[in-house]
């Protein structure tokens, strides 16, 4: 989102880290993709920007094995569910230790449920923090174009 307020275009990435034991295989293919998907959108560009003025294109590449992209790629909003809980256990004399869990969603049509099974997300955002709904229809149409 800093990247767009200060005028650049900007593409957030969250690649196969999560749950540890990461295959580097797994991050090779995901960087294999984004390269695919950037250069998909420079080719697209023409004489124009990048990404659209105010966008940001989120991607979520899943934790899956090289070649094993569950579905491609979907175009989805943004899920509603914190990605990340701080939970708190009392412990004796009291303390209390912090522990961070993982959120998850079994809705298939957002981008945490989409990543659950195993596909990848793309999802437009707006750097406007007003725009609610807003879409710029990148997403969609590089979910038809650059495949995992």
């Amino acid at each position: 989102m800093t990247a767009v307020e200060f005028g650049f275009p900007a593409i957030a990435v969250s690649g196969p880290s999560a749950g540890g034991n990461t295959d580097p295989a797994q991050f090779a293919a995901a960087a294999d993709y984004i390269a695919r998907l950037v250069t998909q959108l420079a080719q697209d560009r023409g004489q124009g920007p990048v990404l659209p003025t105010g966008m940001v294109l989120n991607v979520n590449y899943p934790k899956v094995a090289p070649g094993a992209v569950a579905d491609g790629v979907r175009a989805v909003p943004t899920s509603d569910i914190p990605l990340i809980d701080l939970r708190y256990t009392p412990g004796g004399d009291r303390a209390v230790s912090p522990t961070l869990v993982q959120g998850t969603s079994s809705n298939p049509e957002d981008d945490a449920g989409v990543v659950a099974a195993g596909s990848v997300a793309l999802t437009d955002l707006s750097a406007d923090p007003e725009a609610s709904g807003h879409t710029f229809g990148v997403a969609n149409r590089l979910a038809g174009q650059v495949r995992p």
